[in-house]
């Protein structure tokens, strides 16, 4: 990705997961929404387009953001050959902040 390109969602796309939220409502689901590791580096350089993306998540009815990009933010040692694909203690660690996200929604002390 590069740096500075906008990653806030569309109407278009916004429509569809308005739709998808709905489906979910029916069926007595919750759409939530967590997102990826990222090396705090890589993070660092889309930090605006990812804001704008979190803005319009936030904007779009019926989407529970669990948490935030920087919450799955890590060093460069805790990934393989790409900013997604984490070691072993990568995934321990993202998993464990998973878990503990939520945690905090079931419980009902989740903030959005």
């Amino acid at each position: 990705m590069r740096p500075g390109r906008a990653l806030a969602p569309g109407s278009e796309v916004r429509e569809r997961l308005t739709s998808f939220s709905k489906l979910c409502d029916r069926k007595g689901a919750k759409f939530v929404v967590t997102w990826p590791p990222h090396v705090h580096e890589a993070l660092d350089e889309i930090a605006p387009g990812v804001a704008q993306l979190v803005e319009g998540l936030h904007e779009t009815p019926g989407i529970i953001l669990l948490d935030s990009p920087e919450d799955y933010a890590y060093e460069r040692s805790l990934f393989y050959d790409a900013s997604y694909h984490t070691t072993g203690e990568g995934a321990d660690r993202r998993t464990k902040t998973l878990i503990d996200h939520l945690r905090q929604y079931l419980s009902g002390k989740h903030k959005q």
